[in-house]
């Protein structure tokens, strides 16, 4: 499979991260931990002004028409600066947007989107709770709460999958405002310094002018695929970072008169992470490669790179705070504020066990062999 990204896709990367080495240093990410808000305003401005929450938004709605392949690179270099603001979550909104949006939404909401305005965040990791919708005289009512959500307590609207069947998987896409009556929501900071919410929904009205999908679970699984795909660059992005802040440390940090990158068993650590750095990378590319194919091709290959993910995140990070000490772990390192960020990843969009068990289910159905 070529690899080869295009002129366009290289030039987003290089601006991208040219940007981020400026204007996302990592003592301008501790300042904004401890600002009120928890993200930089000035910082999305810049992002806006590069075309990011645009990214993903057809062409035909006046984005940049972006695919898989760009999600994930964007994705990868916000992991990379460990960005506090909602990339990630816009993109992926975004891109459910342009597939699924009806044309009146579009017209009415589209050109505020696109300029990071106001943002839209995804409510789809439906593991957490349980939010059932009713038939309502013109649309639906939607109760019930979803946990963790990631950037909701940032965002103007959200697109939100429901069940329109007690007990069943989420199978419908609706757009709910913030300020809508019946929704409530606690905020909090994340174990890697990012803002959620979990929300709760009372009786909250959605007119069927804001009704995206109604009783179809594949389209609900497309948009959990993107916030998967998204989530592993997020990862790769981070796991590359903390690779190469480690291998400098170990070039620098004398001990036993020299630098301890010199000692061979160190050295065997970071061969073996750095090939597993490798594997995931090449993973999420063919994954991206092949995202708009067949539907049952997508679901394995998102489910075997979650899995992927969530191993590398844990080891690597793991190896890192080990080869660092107990520095590994302060508040001052770069690298312990990686380290959490990489724990977070490996518990959003489900575990790495119950991915490795669909996983399995499925690739096992297809071929006939009892699982």
């Amino acid at each position: 499979m070529d690899f080869q990204f295009t002129e366009e896709q290289r030039l987003l990367v290089e601006t991208l991260n040219r940007c981020l080495t400026d204007e996302a240093t990592f003592d301008q990410r501790k300042q904004t931990l401890r600002s009120a808000d928890g993200w930089s305003h000035a910082l999305w401005s810049t992002l806006c002004g590069l075309g990011v929450p645009a990214t993903l938004i057809d062409e035909v709605s006046g984005g940049l028409g972006g695919s898989a392949i760009e999600l994930a690179l964007v994705c990868q270099a916000a992991g990379q600066a460990l960005l506090l603001e909602p990339v990630s979550s816009v993109l992926v909104a975004h891109a459910a947007f342009s597939r699924y949006a009806p044309p009146a939404l579009r017209a009415d909401i589209g050109d505020t989107l696109i300029a990071g305005e106001k943002l839209l965040v995804p409510v789809i990791d439906d593991r957490h709770g349980s939010l059932l919708a009713t038939p309502a005289a013109d649309g639906l009512q939607i109760s019930g709460q979803a946990a963790v959500v990631y950037h909701a307590p940032l965002a103007d609207y959200w697109l939100v999958a429901v069940s329109t069947r007690t007990g069943a998987p989420a199978d419908t896409l609706v757009i709910v405002p913030r300020t809508a009556a019946g929704v409530s929501l606690k905020t909090y900071q994340t174990v890697d310094g990012q803002r959620a919410a979990d929300l709760h929904f009372d009786g909250v009205a959605v007119p069927s002018s804001a009704i995206w999908v109604t009783g179809d679970r594949a389209a609900v699984e497309w948009v959990i695929d993107c916030g998967i795909l998204a989530l592993a660059a997020d990862t790769l992005g981070s796991v590359e970072r903390t690779l190469n802040l480690t291998i400098d440390y170990l070039k620098n940090r004398q001990q036993f008169g020299g630098p301890i990158g010199r000692f061979q068993a160190l050295q065997h650590r970071v061969v073996v992470a750095l090939s597993k750095v490798e594997e995931l990378r090449t993973w999420l590319w063919v994954t991206a490669a092949r995202f708009h194919g067949a539907l049952a091709d997508r679901r394995l290959d998102v489910r075997a790179l979650h899995v992927l993910a969530c191993e590398t995140a844990r080891h690597v990070g793991e190896e890192a705070v080990q080869l660092h000490g107990g520095m590994g772990v302060t508040e001052e390192m770069e690298v312990s504020h990686h380290f959490r960020r990489l724990v977070a990843a490996g518990i959003r969009y489900g575990s790495r066990d119950e991915h490795l068990a669909a996983y399995a289910q499925h690739r096992f159905a297809r071929s006939g062999t009892p699982v």
